[in-house]
């Protein structure tokens, strides 16, 4: 049976996590770290330990789906290794209840071992919740907070641009954007706006190590 070992919830809500002065590690001390709404799941089983990540819309999507997790994977330890074979569409639907799936219907999970995707109940879940840790190019030369920070609005602003313009144009496609106050003007301008902001952040991952957890975000 696999053993279950410390399961941390990361709240909803963005925060730098920590911020180390310099001299208080050695080598690529890790100084940085924003982090979003996801559950780690460290799964300890003989040969390896997994690091197993469920993210969700929610807290209640997360911690509830969460309980399928374990369940499934301490009936069948040997199942970690084939994650992706698992039916997770239908442990998902289940969990759903008829309020949530009628009214909340872009409530979304997503499961990662390993930062290796094997479920995601939908497109959202790629622009959900992530982590972005930065670090120290070298003890002399630190990158500093105001930097990082941001970065982290850079990319939250991106996310929001991608969202808007999803929704622009599935009211395009239905027809339905006439009736709305947005103009072409500003469809345009949310445009330009993500073309500066995707050009300001892969600047910035060029000039220094930036890693993201369970992946980056998806801005397409």
């Amino acid at each position: 049976m696999p053993d279950f070992e410390k399961l941390t919830l990361y709240r909803e809500k963005s925060t730098v996590h920590r911020f180390a002065e310099l001299g208080d590690g050695e080598g690529e001390e890790q100084v940085m770290e924003i982090r979003s709404n996801w559950l780690t799941i460290p799964i300890k089983l003989a040969d390896h330990t997994y690091n197993c990540v469920v993210r969700g819309q929610n807290m209640a999507a997360t911690l509830c789906f969460t309980g399928f997790v374990v369940d499934q994977f301490r009936r069948d330890p040997g199942m970690v290794h084939e994650a992706k074979d698992i039916d997770w569409e239908s442990l998902w639907i289940r969990r759903l209840s008829s309020y949530e799936s009628t009214y909340n219907p872009a409530s979304w999970v997503s499961i990662h071992l390993d930062e290796e995707e094997v479920f995601s109940s939908g497109e959202d879940g790629k622009t959900g919740s992530f982590a972005i840790s930065v670090y120290h190019p070298t003890p002399n030369k630190p990158t500093r907070l105001s930097y990082f920070l941001r970065l982290s609005a850079d990319i939250l602003e991106a996310l929001t641009m991608t969202e808007f313009l999803h929704r622009v144009q599935n009211m395009i496609d239905v027809d339905s954007i006439i009736s709305t106050p947005i103009t072409p003007a500003q469809i345009a301008t949310a445009r330009n706006r993500k073309k500066d902001l995707m050009e300001q952040i892969a600047f910035f991952e060029a000039a220094q190590k930036v890693t993201y957890s369970p992946e980056r975000p998806y801005f397409n």
